[in-house]
């Protein structure tokens, strides 16, 4: 009972904070707010491993259902390989993404431009190589725009079905990438890092479900299945005629392109945590059950999420999670 009743205050006082003035924040953030969060503890990594998120609310436009959203997301992950070619010490693959999504006063998103940066260093020589995808809502469908080399491709990926879905409202559909990141840490090889079914992994930063959650008090429900769009660039591949004709033709896919960038899960909350462990700090919130293919996670009060558990590291086993990190460690 006493879990329930807090539950109660909870929700009502999110539901209170998650009404800012309409042009100075949305889902909790103002204006300029920026949230980081890493990957941890370090000892379940392997050597020269490592993986960052941020997420900034940059701008607001219009009002209204014209009211468009702005958010600056950013990504990096690093990964260090030794083989023969690579000398003694070794040579480091660095991943780097930075996205701009515009979504509506429903976090709707309307708009997704995925850059994409894969650099490989080391004594042996390096690579370097970018990409950009953009994503954008026609009222039907995602067009998906992309270009490599001077080339462009466009692409129309159709919207998986669900029963909180309104296209011509554009409700019921959040950005983020569900999944407990099982491929996080799998080896790859230079200049091709492993590529993970789900997504790509920028859109796994927890400060996207800040946009979500909110939907929970606005309902008055303690649980919730989501439908997730989970955008994915094209990294380092395709390279070459064959690989160039098979990525086309996977892209093509209709029924396999729903799979590939939707997905659902149930949030629900649970009982009020008073002692949750975030970096250098103590603090309560609120237990969060995740489906699907996720994890637990934690909020505080303010909506803010404080860490997101995922899955063991697939190379050395080790418990991991992604954990806020405050402007101090900055």
């Amino acid at each position: 009972m006493r879990a329930a009743f807090l539950l109660v205050l909870g929700l009502a006082a999110l539901a209170a904070r998650q009404a800012p003035r309409p042009l100075d924040g949305a889902f909790g953030y103002v204006i300029g707010e920026e949230r980081r969060y890493v990957l941890e503890p370090e000892r379940a990594l392997r050597s020269g491993e490592s993986a960052w998120w941020s997420i900034v609310l940059a701008d607001i436009r219009g009002e209204g259902d014209d009211l468009e959203i702005d958010f600056d997301l950013e990504h990096q992950r690093t990964e260090l390989y030794r083989d023969a070619f690579s000398g003694p010490s070794g040579r480091l693959q660095r991943i780097t993404v930075d996205s701009r999504v515009t979504m509506n006063r429903f976090g709707f998103p309307k708009r997704v431009v995925l850059n994409e940066q894969h650099d490989v260093s080391g004594e042996t020589g390096s690579l370097s190589d970018a990409r950009t995808t953009v994503f954008t809502f026609d009222g039907e469908r995602y067009v998906k725009q992309v270009r490599i080399d001077g080339h462009e491709w466009t692409f129309n990926i159709a919207i998986a079905r669900h029963d909180g879905l309104d296209l011509a409202a554009q409700t019921g559909l959040y950005l983020f990438m569900p999944s407990a990141l099982a491929c996080l840490g799998r080896p790859g090889i230079p200049g091709r890092p492993a590529r993970c079914n789900d997504g790509e992994i920028a859109f796994a930063n927890p400060g996207l479900l800040s946009v979500a959650l909110p939907v929970l008090w606005e309902e008055q429900v303690n649980e919730k299945e989501f439908l997730f769009f989970k955008p994915d660039g094209v990294g380092t591949s395709p390279a070459g005629l064959m690989n160039l004709s098979d990525w086309v033709r996977r892209e093509r896919d209709r029924l396999g392109g729903i799979t590939r960038y939707f997905g659902r899960a149930k949030l629900e909350f649970r009982e009020y945590v008073e002692q949750i462990e975030v970096g250098p700090r103590t603090v309560g919130g609120w237990k969060v059950d995740a489906g699907g293919t996720m994890r637990e996670l934690y909020t505080d009060g303010n909506g803010t999420v404080l860490r997101v558990e995922i899955d063991p590291h697939p190379v050395t086993s080790g418990r991991r999670w992604i954990r806020l990190l405050y402007p101090s460690e900055y």
